[in-house]
């Protein structure tokens, strides 16, 4: 014959297990906001590089007019 556990000591186990859990999910949010922020500082970089271009681009067409009509002229759509 199988012996009763103490039913308080199979629920602290139980409540112990589910603490961890949370500890987990906890470091694993703090991960996901770290890689989130590492990303976004990731993507306005780029937002800068893009605007930089086209800014770049700009200028080469106000101050040579041909290379506007050259790009017009190989622009497939």
């Amino acid at each position: 014959m199988e012996a009763l556990q103490n039913p308080l000591a199979v629920l602290k186990r139980e409540a112990d297990s589910i603490r961890d859990v949370i500890k987990t999910i906890d470091g694993n949010i703090v991960e996901l906001q770290n890689q989130i922020t590492e990303v976004t500082v990731q993507k306005a970089s780029l937002v800068l590089v893009a605007q930089a271009i086209n800014n770049e681009m700009d200028r080469i067409r106000v101050s040579n007019p041909i290379v506007e009509q050259l790009e017009f002229e190989l622009d497939p759509e």
